[in-house]
């Protein structure tokens, strides 16, 4: 079983069948309550899109330290909820039905630098009803690849929150919302993660993708 933890890597407490349950969850519970809060100032005009890894030291020795390994920029205008359920689903494999989308790799092509450049289109489904009783839309899409090591190879994080004219509100409710870009990648095997998160309603779509690059 694991104990309550704030970061990808939990503690794990391994239960002995001479051992009652209860003192396991009673370590997991004290282990949540004892904890401080960090925080720090962005400079957003000098932030990147993307994700950003953060590291936590203490100066302490025999000290482990457990909290979040980074953070999704530009920020969702979303509940602190939102944001908090949309970074579990980025760190997760499940697949999330909240928000129907489909997609599909187009041909890649390399760059002068040697990697090649993985295109792809995502497809918002016009059942997924993005679009709220106002004819407004505010998705956070966001693409993860990561190689056979876990390691973030490439990475995309897009807030897409246009204003729409009453022919494009008509147009998404009629065929739905696409999305190209494309993912740089050296040759290897990946496992792509690609989230959905409707920053309205908080519903999440999400599907995972092998991807090797030649």
């Amino acid at each position: 079983m694991s104990a309550t933890g704030g970061d990808e890597r939990p503690r794990v407490l391994l239960a002995d069948d001479d051992v009652d349950d209860r003192l396991f969850f009673k370590e997991a519970l004290d282990d949540s309550r004892q904890y401080y809060t960090v925080g720090f100032y962005l400079d957003r005009k000098q932030t990147k899109d993307g994700w950003h890894k953060l590291e936590v030291r203490v100066k302490e020795k025999g000290v482990n330290v457990r909290a979040r390994s980074g953070f999704l920029f530009p920020l969702a205008e979303s509940t602190d909820d939102n944001a908090g359920y949309l970074d579990t689903s980025m760190r997760s494999t499940l697949v999330e039905t909240g928000i129907p989308f489909t997609g599909q790799w187009d041909i890649p092509t390399r760059t002068e630098n040697g990697k090649v450049v993985h295109p792809f289109t995502i497809h918002v489904l016009p059942e997924g009803g993005v679009l709220n009783e106002y004819g407004k839309l505010n998705l956070q899409i966001v693409i993860i690849a990561r190689n056979r090591d876990g390691a973030i190879a490439a990475q995309i994080a897009k807030q897409f929150a246009p204003t729409l004219t009453p022919e494009a509100i008509a147009l998404v409710k009629k065929s739905g919302v696409f999305y190209k870009n494309f993912l740089p990648l050296g040759p290897g095997d990946y496992l792509v993660r690609f989230v959905i998160q409707d920053n309205l309603t908080g519903r999440t779509g999400a599907v995972n993708s092998w991807l090797k690059a030649q």
